[in-house]
């Protein structure tokens, strides 16, 4: 489908080009990673917006 930044949580996460997360302590903000093992509304699915877009059209037009 030409997604090239979207993964399945059955591969590790791409780090180099994963957010990074942040939380406050004492008035500053101190990186936290971020969690991609839960569910999501995707079917598992780490994208972006442009490559859920591809998706959408690929079901919308009769594929996948």
């Amino acid at each position: 489908l030409g997604m090239p930044d979207s993964l399945y949580l059955l591969a590790p996460p791409l780090p180099n080009e994963m957010v990074t997360g942040y939380f406050y302590e004492k008035r500053t903000q101190v990186p936290q990673p971020m969690d991609y093992d839960s569910d999501y509304p995707g079917g598992a699915m780490v994208s972006t917006a442009d490559d859920m877009a591809r998706f959408m059209l690929a079901h919308m037009e009769g594929g996948c």
